[in-house]
């Protein structure tokens, strides 16, 4: 028995065109459609590629660089709005922050002349016990410096070209302190290289940081004790003949943590540099001598 089967003509050319399509032209889409994906990441790639240029700039604002914006040119319209406002919110903490710094000015100012105004009275006392108490006076003004330095520093800022000689600072920050080391009965020693080691940062805030690890070093080392102040190729290192530091202390971040610098006081000195040199992309780094005392080394990652 023979089974006969009848198709429509119209679908018999159809399926003759669409064979015909398909051996003839539509291999020639392929080539298309793969350009049209690769214009398309092309296009995304150019399209952001002001996005991620911002997100850079962004990762690298830090206190110490809060007069840097994110860069507005070329930007996509739909962006531009949210790179203004962010720039507008970075103005904002740049103004905060300057208000920190002229409030701790102004503080220092304040509590400072009461200060020194009380000390000239009391040396005037003859009796043994005025001694004391300005002895007393002094450590409540070295409180109220450390406490004013530690709201400053969060403000720290310079520029790239803002280059301080380390030798140089060192012999200044010497010059200063001799005073206190005399009166302290302590004694002090600097030892420069000959050539200069020069680093980008804030004059002023290194200076107080060098300043700190000095008195810390004299608070701590006994009568007649040897301060040795030492400038090499990668930093600064400040010695003493005290006590050392304790072995929690030298641990981690037990630096940040720790309420004494060694056994006593608000530990501010130490923290003040601590942060000063995280700003100038430095650590500072504790340690104690082989046979007595401790060492606090400014260590500068970047020189010039």
């Amino acid at each position: 028995m023979a089974v006969q089967i009848a198709f429509p003509r119209q679908h018999i050319v159809f399926d003759t065109v669409l064979e015909e399509f398909v051996g003839d032209i539509a291999w020639l889409w392929i080539p298309f459609i793969l350009f049209l994906l690769l214009a398309n990441v092309v296009t995304l790639s150019i399209t952001l590629r002001p996005l991620r240029l911002a997100a850079e700039e962004a990762s690298q604002i830090e206190p110490s660089s809060m007069t840097n914006r994110l860069t507005e040119g070329r930007m996509p319209n739909d962006v531009l709005a949210l790179v203004r406002s962010v720039n507008g919110a970075l103005d904002r903490l740049q103004i905060g922050f300057l208000a920190m710094d002229q409030f701790a000015g102004h503080l220092a100012h304040e509590l400072r002349t009461p200060l020194a105004i009380a000390k000239a009275r009391v040396a005037l006392l003859p009796h043994s016990a005025a001694r004391d108490i300005e002895a007393d006076f002094v450590g409540m003004e070295r409180v109220i410096t450390q406490l004013v330095d530690r709201v400053r520093v969060g403000t720290i800022h310079y520029e790239a070209q803002d280059l301080v000689d380390l030798g140089e600072l060192s012999s200044t920050v010497a010059r200063f302190m001799a005073p206190m080391v005399v009166q302290a009965g302590r004694r002090l020693e600097l030892d420069t290289p000959d050539t200069p080691v020069v680093v980008a940062g804030a004059y002023d805030y290194l200076f107080r940081a060098l300043r700190n690890l000095i008195e810390n070093a004299i608070r701590h080392s006994p009568p007649g004790g040897l301060v040795s102040l030492d400038v090499f190729k990668a930093g600064i290192s400040v010695k003493d003949q005290g006590c050392g530091f304790a072995a929690s202390r030298l641990e981690g971040d037990q630096l940040m943590t720790e309420q004494g610098d060694r056994a006593e006081g608000l530990g501010l000195g130490l923290k003040i540099v601590s942060e000063t040199m995280i700003a100038h992309n430095g650590r500072l780094l504790l340690s104690n001598r082989d046979k007595r005392g401790a060492c606090a080394t400014m260590m500068f990652g970047a020189l010039s």
